[in-house]
């Protein structure tokens, strides 16, 4: 049986893993799932529609599942899917999808911390770093490992692309390229995110020279010329886990891309 305290209140409907773990007062509804080595904090919620994967931890007063905040939405079922060993930090809330049968998606590895807000059908991908009071609005993308710093808010169906950086308090209403820092007020182009490219490739040695140059010249033709930026990238050899998310960005961002300096990157 799952360890749930006598004051958490569980429906009899919800499907709670053996192996869970549910601290006091919190509330898991039914149509809720909770997996394998799941911890709850106190006051945390699972509510219908909510999905926690194996080794999923909410902190205390964390609440998933919760209705879109979407005045088109019509009801239905929908779902907010928490992935396997990511973290909700305190008062967090990831709402579940507007779009009937949607999913709301939190990957694997993901760190969401205290009073951030995750809204309807955003997508955020493995290992990625959402910072304290950060608030997405809706559609948002969010590429594997990158990282949003504290009180940023982004607006919605913006694409953050995959290993990119954004700086801390600001207001995000453009498509951040992969792999690049977007910063200051108003928000600009502030080079290749280096350090979180040496640590995507072990040690690091070599990055300005093979992965940040090649990244380099992509992003001096996306910028003149998107189709001829794609048919340049593709021909080139290598670098296949970067051409699969400047790919996957191109192919869906919706927004203006994140004006870019003329200075040469970082």
């Amino acid at each position: 049986m799952p360890s749930i305290h006598p004051t958490a209140l569980v429906h009899p409907d919800a499907v709670v893993d053996p192996a869970a773990s549910i601290g006091p007062y919190c509330l898991v509804e039914a149509g809720a799932a909770i997996g394998a080595g799941c911890v709850l904090g106190p006051f945390s919620r699972v509510l219908a529609g909510g999905v926690l994967e194996d080794a999923v931890t909410l902190e205390g007063g964390a609440v998933i599942g919760g209705a879109p905040q979407d005045l088109k939405f019509a009801g239905g079922p929908t779902r907010a899917r928490i992935g396997a060993g990511s973290r909700i930090g305190e008062y967090a809330t990831v709402n579940r999808a507007a779009i009937a049968g949607g999913e709301t998606r939190v990957g694997p590895g993901v760190l969401v911390m205290a009073y951030a807000h995750v809204a309807h059908d955003c997508v955020i991908g493995e290992r990625a770093i959402v910072a304290n009071s950060v608030q997405l609005g809706g559609h948002v993308r969010v590429g594997e490992g990158a990282v949003l710093s504290g009180m940023t808010g982004v607006h919605q169906f913006t694409s953050i692309g995959a290993g990119s950086f954004v700086g801390g308090g600001l207001r995000v209403d453009q498509d951040i390229p992969p792999f690049c820092r977007a910063m200051g007020e108003p928000l600009r182009w502030g080079g290749l995110n280096l350090t979180g490219l040496r640590r995507r490739h072990a040690g690091g040695e070599g990055v300005e020279d093979g992965v940040a140059a090649f990244l380099d010249a992509f992003y001096r033709r996306l910028y003149a010329d998107e189709a001829e930026a794609l048919a340049w990238m593709r021909s080139q050899p290598g670098f296949e886990a970067e051409k699969a998310a400047l790919g996957d960005f191109c192919a869906n961002r919706k927004r203006a891309l994140l004006r870019r300096r003329l200075s040469t990157s970082a």
